[in-house]
This record gives structure tokens, C-alpha cells and sequence, in this order.
């Protein structure tokens, strides 16, 4: 549907991807790789997995990103490397010369730089 309406896509996200549990394993709750799995068969860039935190919630309900409540923590980190590889425009450059890339993007190519 994104594509048909020239919506750009500008990657997958696997969020809720895995549950560090006390003893320091992983679990994969929803099952491993589905994210990896879509961004190949759509062609598109996986930016990569987002873990579950109750402390997500507990931010969105009271206002509080856990970006800012919890810094340190594995979601934070994820979120912070994900928007790092956004800001840094990997996942734009796919859409230079595509139908309102300006519009869309809200970003300019200069000198073939963004």
C-alpha cells in the first residue's frame, strides 16, 4: 500500500523483536529473524531490532520517552543506533529522484550529499 501511494519506506523495524530476562538470556517471544525476513522480501533496509521494555510504556504514559528516563538501557541504545543510521541518510538515499522526495522526506540532496 506504501508503495502504490509513493509513501517512502524508509526501512524495517523489528520491535518487541526479543526479552532480556533477569539470568541475562534472550528470549524470542514472537520468534527470531521476521524482520530480516521482510526487509529481504521487500527489498528494503532493516535498521534494526527494538527489545522489550515495560519501562516503553511506562514512558509513553507518562509523557517521558525512555530515551530520556532510561538512557542507558538496551531500547534507548537500539533506538538511538536506529535514528543515528536514519539522521545519517543510509536509508534516504533510495529516494533521491523518486516522486516528492522533498515533500516526503523533508530533506534536500546537496552536491549528492544530504
Amino acid at each position: 500500500m506504501f508503495r502504490t501511494l509513493e509513501v517512502p519506506i524508509l526501512g524495517v523495524i523489528e520491535n518487541m523483536s526479543y526479552l532480556d530476562l533477569p539470568d541475562g538470556t534472550r528470549m524470542d517471544i514472537f520468534g527470531s529473524g521476521g524482520g530480516e525476513k521482510l526487509a529481504q522480501a521487500t527489498q528494503t533496509p532493516f535498521l534494526g531490532k527494538v527489545p522489550i521494555d515495560q519501562n516503553v510504556r511506562i514512558g509513553g504514559d507518562s509523557g517521558k520517552p525512555i530515551v530520556i528516563s532510561y538512557p542507558d538501557s538496551p531500547v534507548a541504545k537500539a533506538l538511538r543506533e536506529i535514528t543515528e543510521s536514519l539522521a545519517a541518510g543510509s536509508a534516504w538515499r533510495p529516494w533521491v529522484g523518486r516522486t516528492n522526495c522533498d515533500q516526503y522526506c523533508g530533506m534536500k540532496m546537496v552536491n549528492s550529499e544530504w
